[in-house]
């Protein structure tokens, strides 16, 4: 919020791909903004070296994945549990901190106090939601 004018300052933009939108979130949370991005399956994994680099030049950043399943996540032999222990296994890896809602509601406040942990913590934060949260409830 803009202190002189008291109204909301804020810019959306879309990114060309997952790559661009990692590399445009850390440019503004670099500069002092609250950023973050969303994706969805494989997209984080195409992030990771940004997120490296985040996690190394602690830089605040929350990321939203909302986890789908499908063929190329082998969800026809594999649990339903897979996709989501691949993603937190994924988070373990870069030392980041996670939230892991489990409704709408959790998800809407877990979002702020993702923003609020980036910022103290100066790392990145995932945000693991999934499919039926993001679309059914």
């Amino acid at each position: 919020m803009d202190r002189r004018t008291g109204k909301n300052n804020y810019a959306v933009i879309q990114a060309e791909d997952e790559l661009s939108a990692i590399g445009m979130v850390l440019g503004a949370a670099w500069n002092g903004v609250r950023a973050f991005t969303p994706t969805s399956g494989p997209g984080i994994s195409l992030m990771s070296e940004f997120i490296g680099l985040a996690y190394y030049a602690e830089v605040p950043a929350v990321l939203f994945d909302v986890q789908r399943v499908g063929p190329s996540t082998g969800m026809r032999r594999a649990p339903a549990v897979r996709p989501a222990a691949v993603r937190l296994r994924l988070a373990r890896r870069h030392q980041a901190r996670a939230a892991v809602p489990s409704n709408p509601e959790e998800c809407f406040y877990m979002s702020v106090q993702a923003f609020d942990l980036a910022e103290r913590l100066q790392t990145p934060v995932f945000v693991l939601s999934d499919l039926d949260i993001g679309m059914n409830d």
